[in-house]
């Protein structure tokens, strides 16, 4: 399943954009694979759908659309993970496999589980919601269980989303095309001054004074 998260009232254009979303998704697969893909259903946000719409977008998928769910989401057959794409390069998908690491602050000699966990943190911030909650549903276990593994990797998830957020900071300090206002709201900080406060606490600097340091 290709889930979109979105939040707020569910307006009209933002409706149909998801939509659109949900069928370029499947048409990017058809487009990667020279097997035919067929989804399983689409569910939409939508309230309700015109007969017209809902009749193309069924011809489209070829299955079912469901109206009034909760959030967007094209659902797809478990096999369309095992087909093969058309296009691979295993040296390109190597190369890009390595820069995505490092890109995700990620060690790859740490365990697999702290790895996912980063990750979901990363993806997480994005929208400025690293709960707990919505990083163990992104792997697809209960927030108990997500605790209860990690405490037995010896770390817990407020550690890990400190460590992670701090690796972002530095990152985007880095970059002087980005404000401090931004770097705030990509490391998930709705104020500036929140981020001002944790980052002292993390390096004892300003971001100002670290940014000096970093872009030289």
């Amino acid at each position: 399943m290709f889930r979109e998260e979105r939040w707020g009232e569910p307006r009209p254009g933002l409706l149909l954009v998801s939509e659109y979303t949900a069928l370029v998704a499947l048409q990017l697969l058809r487009l990667a694979t020279a097997q035919p893909v067929a989804a399983v259903g689409m569910r939409t946000r939508s309230p309700s759908l015109r007969p017209a719409l809902r009749s193309a977008f069924e011809g489209y998928l070829q299955a079912p659309v469901e109206v009034g769910a909760d959030h967007t989401a094209l659902v797809l057959d478990v096999r369309v993970l095992g087909m093969p794409v058309q296009s691979a390069d295993a040296e390109l998908a190597g190369y890009f496999r390595a820069r995505l690491d490092r890109a995700a602050l990620v060690d790859s000699s740490e365990p697999e589980l702290l790895h996912r966990v980063r990750v979901g943190i990363q993806q997480a911030l994005a929208t400025g919601r690293p709960t707990a909650d919505r990083v163990a549903r992104h792997l697809a276990m209960s927030p108990r269980t997500l605790q209860r593994r990690l405490t037995e990797h010896g770390v817990t998830y407020a550690g890990l989303l400190e460590q992670t957020r701090r690796g972002l900071a530095e990152r985007y300090l880095a970059d002087p095309n980005l404000t401090l206002a931004e770097v705030a709201y990509l490391c998930g900080y709705e104020e500036q001054t929140s981020f001002f406060r944790a980052f002292r606490q993390w390096t004892g600097e300003t971001p100002a004074s670290r940014r000096a340091t970093l872009t030289g």
